[in-house]
């Protein structure tokens, strides 16, 4: 679990219902960090019931498709060139990511850009600025090859990003040059591409202090310091392989312990205790009107009203009787034919509404 800051200062508008929900004593809370567990405590979780699990996404293996397509996607790309990615980008960033190519352009280097925009609601606005400011792109839906004289590659697509970061060079993850908070930055650096990041990394501010520390990111806070980052990745290879090997040798072993914690006897046995309490099913479910109309109106197989059930209405209920006569006589038989030929239950006044009896209406 991982909370942040501006979230838990939306939870204390309601500290009561919080804490009284993460005060429950089947809840179990496995933070990411030590940070996100003082968090969750000062929402009324309980302290022994809290523990620090890690975060998941670094045990995630590299997805094997990705890997073994690199080499084919790459050549199709651009097999002399640099490739770059800029991926999970938000409103705002694609202004800066598209600046700092054309200054990668200005420098001689006629890189390509793997454009990924965060929302797919954003596509076509996104389209429509590589439009307006005369970008030579191709839109990955569009089906249509990248060719020598293509600068940007709008991917517009869900379920692909990992495939070009690892067929780039470098990849820039979004959400980070804009207060969102920042993204993945394991994704890519996952498949072996080195990552940069702008400042705002909130978000997994445990992932962004691990890679911070061990080399595994490079922050850049503009347009000009991202072209200058991108050039240095091209002409320094040692960088970008020292980077990926850091992470790998030093972040996956370190959270791989944390994550066997979270599955220590302790959690297991916890967790089946609290839920180890029969849970209650209703096992009708619920039919709507339309539904419970159709029940009754169906005739059956004897062509009598209603089969195996009888329908009971109260006395009270004689003014909505007399009123269900009326629609009857007026629509008349359900189906074709008359009421007591076909036996419908709105059919026909005679056959198919309740008589009054002894203890109040009836099915004949």
């Amino acid at each position: 679990a991982r909370l942040s800051e501006r979230s838990v200062g939306r939870y204390l508008r309601m500290p009561r219902f919080v804490a009284s929900v993460l005060g429950e004593s089947h809840v179990h809370v496995a933070a990411q960090s030590e940070d996100d567990a003082a968090r969750f405590r000062q929402l009324g979780a309980s302290a022994q019931r809290t523990i620090v699990s890690g975060n998941i996404k670094y045990d995630q293996a590299a997805p094997a498709a990705a890997l073994e397509g690199a080499a084919a996607l790459r050549a199709r790309l651009a097999p002399d060139r640099p490739v770059w990615v800029a991926g999970s980008t938000h409103e705002g960033e694609e202004h800066i990511v598209l600046a700092a190519h054309a200054l990668l352009r200005e420098r001689g280097r006629s890189a390509l850009l793997v454009l990924a925009p965060r929302h797919p609601p954003r596509f076509e606005g996104v389209s429509q600025l590589l439009q307006r400011e005369g970008w030579r792109y191709v839109r990955r839906t569009d089906r249509t090859d990248v060719d020598a004289n293509t600068e940007v590659l709008l991917l517009d697509t869900l379920g692909e990003l990992v495939a070009y970061y690892a067929a780039a060079d470098v990849a820039f993850v979004g959400g980070s040059l804009v207060p969102i908070g920042g993204h993945n930055l394991l994704e890519p650096l996952r498949v072996g591409c080195p990552v940069l990041s702008g400042p705002s990394m909130e978000n997994d501010a445990a992932t962004a202090k691990l890679l911070l520390e061990c080399g595994g990111v490079a922050t850049v806070t503009g347009a000009q310091a991202l072209a200058d980052a991108l050039i240095g990745v091209w002409d320094s290879p040692a960088w970008r392989q020292a980077s990926v090997a850091i992470k790998r040798a030093r972040v996956t072993p370190f959270w791989s312990i944390l994550l066997r914690q979270m599955a220590s006897a302790w959690m297991v046995r916890s967790m089946a205790a609290s839920f180890s309490r029969p849970v209650w099913v209703n096992p009708s479910p619920r039919r709507t009107m339309r539904e419970k109309a159709s029940m009754i109106r169906k005739p059956s197989r004897a062509g009598r009203a209603i089969s195996r059930r009888q329908l009971l209405v109260p006395k009270s209920n004689a003014a909505n009787v007399d009123g269900a006569r009326r629609v009857a006589s007026a629509r008349g038989p359900i189906g074709g034919g008359s009421g007591a030929s076909r036996g419908g239950v709105m059919g026909g006044v005679s056959s198919g509404l309740p008589s009054r009896g002894k203890h109040g209406f009836r099915c004949r």
